[in-house]
């Protein structure tokens, strides 16, 4: 079970038409870092070449469109991107199921994205 764990150097940048979620990661193994994403829950664990797993869960800014997303590795810095909502405006939905997904969605590597079938874990 992944713990919460608040990074104090994760950071969230949102642009015009696109926004991204910085985290340091400095020599981390590119191949065990796994994004996974289920609501607005985004979480992320790794495995450094020494030391200890990395594992974080990050809440995904309501403006972020989570249809959307990947991520790449510097060896540095995971960065996931994010397209933004177009005309954001809140939902007032009268039932809270409405339209959600409850499906753990892997988040590709950004250049699997263009030939990625969406994966899910059951």
């Amino acid at each position: 079970m992944i713990k919460p764990f608040a990074h104090n150097t994760t950071r969230v940048e949102i642009g015009p038409e696109s926004s991204s979620i910085h985290v340091p990661l400095l020599d981390y193994e590119e191949d065990s870092i796994e994004v996974k994403l289920k609501h607005r829950v985004l979480s992320i664990t790794a495995t450094p070449y020494n030391g200890t797993k990395y594992e974080e869960l990050v809440i995904v800014p309501s403006i972020f469109d989570s249809r959307n997303v990947a991520w790449v590795y510097d060896g540095i810095e995971l960065i996931i991107y994010f397209d933004k909502i177009e005309d954001y405006e809140v939902d007032t939905s009268p039932s809270c199921v409405k339209n959600i997904s409850t499906a753990v969605r892997i988040v590709p590597k950004l250049e699997d994205f263009y030939n990625f079938e969406e994966s899910v874990v059951l």
